[in-house]
């Protein structure tokens, strides 16, 4: 019999001692002997765990470095659970097995059937998994390699895909256990699997009633429902005497994890009774939160508010566990070529970091859908039912899915995600934290259960990193802001939540802006075409730029940009739309070239929306003819036509309130048209024209001279500053000062213009001398 190392607290397994064999890997074809010897690694293991523990009271079990050996074990005779049946080795509880240095290889064939397989499945079916936490509290494995049977199968002779092999698994009431500094790959499963199942649980299909609890006399504590026609509570359930330490697991409709959706974020409320049906205590209670029962408790009494029914009685299967999984860390490991997936399953209080999963998910490779949610994935957490599935600062990529959210609360931070068809898939979770991770290289950066019993949930999304992805969706549920996006799709609707995020070279079809989308820039790199439905909405303080943001079909819509910039980039109006209104509020216009900016439109019937701009800053800059992007446009800065369609525009344009800022050297035009009448009527009200603060040229400003005169009505004035001459303006139209100059010109030939109110004229004046004022103005009209 061995002795314990200098260290009682940590022991070295002696090898001979328990009759293990290292550095030895035996070669197909596999014999008798070799299987024992694979054998004989395992058990003696097994015992060596065994003498540490609970002879030595070690705290801490080494296996020398090196390579052993292992095969796959059926002991139908064995412990209690299936599971534990085939798997290898075992983890004490308040131990830590240090595998540091050690590469634990599995032997597998599966043409010629093992000597310890007695299943009589196919021989291509044998299972295992190399070690399990079972009943452990306090484990902990750290280091070493585990290397799996992907690597060693044939897929020949009938062979087909099965799940049934796993690294490590955790399951059966284990708690605070602990993975760290280990590598796995290779197995047909998951290199891990995180069960939930507790040591047993009690069982009952009690009669969920609607109404107050009063009725039956047995909680007298003037206990008022919170809503009597949403409530529903159970009769007395009786509690076993099995152990005081009994905790709630999870409401579910049939035996099972199946957590039933519309008990999907439940708060219950329980009353627990003593032997003559006395209540001694209540609490409030999240489903699946983990909660000690009180001490003399016989009888439970659960209500719950949320369930929206008509019913008078609702039944559901409940469960009390006893002694249920909580507490599983994976930290620093590699999972990888792992068959089916990296991680699945989940149980309270999961973590996972700084972890590396990649390749996982091989089976997508021969095109077999080897999960629900799509074929391969790096971490699996959908339908574990659990609190607190938390998933940070790991690197997660190839092939399929990186994380399938599915819990009652996901975290999923500071992670990094590439070469993936879907890098986050929201399943069938409640409540989802997405922050400070990196995306790069997808399909779908984000993708969603649609379900309408997940409608409820909630998915914040804040300062993360999206780029190179075909598309992304935002449901209302999901929270998305301060986000950096890049180069991909965008998929949202009215009932999206976007704020404060920068999207660039980011496209969106058959998209719908809404309330909730606000202070983002979108930006382009080069000027792109991007479609959004024009039903009506509020636009609230987005930023533009290098747009063409094309209006799909309305229903006489009202369309509101409120506050937002323009930077070249216009709204544009097609023949297929609909839209009644579209109103630009204090907003900027800016950089526009050519006919980008503001709004533009060729309807087929000459039907153009009622435009309004007001309290709105424009920068204006030279016309310019086509740059080859569309000869049929109008050289135009704010409103203008194209294509051969009669072009007139049959509501009010109006521009109120507001300020041009001229930017450039020649001719700019605010008003145009490239074909047909020009325009039914423009209201303008209070409108200065001013050069920009660094321009020193003299620009020339128009209206565009298709405007029939009696189109214009002006109201309060147009201003136009000095240093601008004008063209096409009708002058009797507008006043630009009402008294004559009580200056000299600022250079000889400057115009000065003014409107003389008594006489209803207007006097256009040229400076001739700019020493005398007296004779300093001729008037040339």
């Amino acid at each position: 019999m061995p002795t314990p190392s200098e260290n009682p607290a940590t022991y070295l397994i002696e090898l001979d001692a328990f009759n293990i064999t290292k550095d030895w890997v035996p070669q197909k074809p596999y014999t008798t002997s070799d299987y024992a010897i694979a054998k004989n690694n395992v058990d003696g293991i097994n015992a060596a765990l065994d003498y540490a523990v609970n002879t030595l009271n070690a705290s801490i079990v080494k296996l020398p470095k090196g390579v052993y050996t292992f095969t796959f074990l059926n002991r139908p005779q064995g412990l209690q659970a299936a599971r534990e049946n085939n798997t290898c080795v075992a983890i004490p509880s308040n131990t830590t097995f240090d595998l540091s240095g050690c590469r634990i290889e599995m032997m597998y064939d599966s043409v010629n059937r093992s000597p310890y397989d007695n299943s009589g499945n196919p021989v291509y079916k044998f299972y295992g998994f190399a070690f399990g936490f079972y009943r452990a509290n306090n484990a902990k494995i750290i280091g070493g390699e585990i290397l799996g049977d992907v690597y060693q199968r044939s897929f020949v002779s009938g062979e087909v895909y099965e799940s049934i092999s796993s690294g490590i698994i955790f399951d059966h009431g284990s708690r605070h256990c602990t993975v760290e500094n280990t590598t796995i790959r290779g197995f047909m499963r998951d290199a891990i699997i995180i069960g939930n199942t507790p040591v047993s649980y009690e069982s009952w299909n009690p009669v969920f009633s609607k109404g107050d609890l009063l009725t039956e006399g047995t909680d007298n504590l003037n206990y008022v429902p919170v809503d009597l026609n949403n409530t529903y509570k159970t009769n007395l359930l009786t509690l076993s005497d099995i152990s005081e330490e009994q905790h709630i697991l999870s409401l579910t409709k049939a035996i099972g994890n199946s957590l039933d959706a519309d008990f999907y974020k439940a708060q219950t409320e329980l009353f627990w009774y003593d032997s003559i049906q006395q209540l001694i205590a209540k609490e409030t209670n999240q489903v699946l939160e983990e909660i000690k029962r009180p001490v003399n408790a016989q009888y439970l009494r659960i209500v719950t508010y949320n369930y929206a029914s008509n019913d008078a009685n609702v039944y559901f299967n409940f469960q009390i566990a006893f002694d249920p999984c909580s507490h599983f860390t994976v930290k620093n490991c590699e999972l990888v070529d792992n068959y089916l997936g990296g991680i699945s399953g989940g149980t309270n209080h999961t973590l996972i970091e700084s972890c590396k999963l990649y390749n996982n998910g091989l089976g997508w490779r021969e095109g077999k859908e080897v999960n629900v949610f799509g074929p391969g994935y790096q971490i699996n957490f959908g339908g574990s039912f659990c609190l607190d599935l938390t998933v940070n600062n790991c690197d997660i990529g190839e092939h399929q899915v990186g994380i399938v959210a599915g819990s009652y609360n996901t975290t999923i931070t500071n992670n990094r995600l590439y070469n993936l068809t879907t890098a986050i898939f929201i399943a069938d979770a409640n409540m989802v934290q997405i922050h400070n991770n990196q995306f790069e290289k997808m399909t779908w950066a984000i993708s969603f259960n649609q379900d309408v019993i997940y409608a409820a949930r909630k998915v914040n999304t804040t300062n993360n990193y999206f780029s190179n992805f075909i598309a992304m969706a935002f449901p209302k549920e999901m929270n998305f802001s301060n986000n950096h996006v890049e180069n991909g799709r965008l998929d949202f609707t009215f009932t999206s939540n976007m704020k404060q995020n920068t999207f660039l070279n980011c496209n969106f079809n058959y998209s719908n802006f809404g309330p909730g989308i606000a202070d983002n820039i979108f930006e382009n790199k080069i000027r792109t075409k991007a479609y959004f439905q024009s039903a009506s909405t509020a636009i609230r303080n987005n930023t533009f730029k290098n747009y063409i943001l094309q209006c799909l079909a309305g229903d006489l819509s009202t369309i509101t940009f409120s506050g937002c910039t323009f930077d070249n980039t216009a709204v544009a109006f097609i023949g297929s739309s609909s839209i009644a209104e579209l109103n630009y509020l204090n907003c900027t216009f800016k950089n526009g070239t050519y006919h980008f900016n503001g709004f533009y439109g060729s309807p087929p019937n000459g039907a153009y929306p009622k435009v309004l701009f007001e309290g709105s800053t424009v920068y204006l800059s030279n016309d310019r003819g086509s740059d080859g992007y569309d000869a049929q446009f109008s050289p135009v800065g704010l409103v203008g036509t194209y294509n051969n369609n009669p072009s007139m525009f049959t509501n009010e344009i109006i521009l109120k309130n507001s300020t041009i800022y001229l930017t450039g050297d020649e001719t700019a035009t605010v008003f145009g048209s490239s074909f047909g009448y020009g325009y039914t009527s423009i209201t303008l009200e209070n409108v200065t024209v001013k050069k920009e603060t660094t321009n020193t040229a003299t620009p020339t400003f128009r209206w565009y001279n298709a405007i029939v005169d009696n189109a214009i009505t002006v109201r309060s004035g147009i201003h136009i500053g000095d240093g601008i001459t004008y063209t096409g303006i009708p002058d009797a139209k507008f006043k630009k000062n009402t008294i004559e100059p009580e200056r000299l010109p600022n250079y000889i030939g400057e115009e000065y213009i003014w409107f003389d109110a008594a006489e209803g004229t207007t006097n256009i004046l040229k400076g001739i001398n700019t020493n005398n004022l007296a004779t300093a103005w001729v008037k040339v009209n």
